[in-house]
């Protein structure tokens, strides 16, 4: 091969690594920003909405038992209060797991596994839920007719404490869940950095080396030609 030749091979192996090295990068940072957005549009308010659902479910608890108190000491005039406040906690935490959760859910990039098993937890909370919902507001309805015992009956112990156990162990699991969908996310983060230094190092070493010949090459032709040119005179 000539000599001339080497010299242009070399360059365009340069150019080419450098090409190629721009194009992996972009790729690479293209992942990362994306993942970057997944975790603080989807998975990390997923996160939030979990912990939300956890504080509603106690203030409406909160909101029954105290109306509850009261009716025990025959005060029966804020009852209607609590009532307002319960059906607006709970029409908040409806919104959480009817619209907000399942609009972040659909836009989740989570696997299939992870995707099966958020479903299967929030179907169970939204039976659990919707039990516990029946129950209360069946209280509250026995608290208007002044019968308290009833109420009682309905939110403390037996049926209604098997429900809150069965929820909270169920908003625990879903949480620990959310947990791993968004470290996993964090991982392939880092895994793309680790890439793309990598990658920028072993082209980074391989446009040297090209360079290095190429230079090499031309030094060679430069003596080359200059010790024809001495020969010449």
């Amino acid at each position: 091969m000539k000599t001339s030749t080497k010299i242009i091979v070399g360059f365009v192996l340069i150019i080419l690594l450098s090409l190629v090295q721009v194009g992996v990068e972009y790729s690479l940072q293209s992942n990362i920003i994306e993942n970057t957005r997944q975790i603080k549009d989807v998975e990390a308010p997923l996160e939030v909405l979990v912990e939300q659902g956890v504080g509603y479910d106690a203030l409406l608890t909160g909101e029954v038992y105290l109306a509850l108190l009261e009716a025990q000491d025959g005060n029966y005039e804020t009852l209607p209060q609590h009532k307002e406040r319960y059906d607006m906690i709970n029409e908040k935490l409806d919104a959480i797991l009817q619209r907000d959760v399942p609009l972040l859910f659909a836009q989740s990039r989570r696997s299939q596994e992870l995707k099966d098993q958020t479903v299967q937890y929030l179907v169970a909370m939204d039976a659990t839920n919707q039990q516990l919902v029946d129950l209360e507001i069946l209280a509250f309805a026995a608290m208007e007719r002044k019968d308290v015992a009833t109420a009682q009956s309905l939110v403390v112990g037996g049926e209604y404490d098997v429900l809150k156990a069965e929820l909270r162990d169920t908003y625990l699991e879903w949480s620990a869940l959310e947990h791993v969908a968004t470290e996993d996310v964090r991982q392939e983060i880092m895994d793309d950095s680790t890439w793309m230094m990598r990658l920028n190092l072993l082209f980074s070493l391989g446009e040297i080396l090209v360079l290095l010949a190429t230079l090499f090459v031309i030094r060679s032709f430069v003596l080359e030609a200059q010790g024809t040119g001495a020969k010449k005179r």
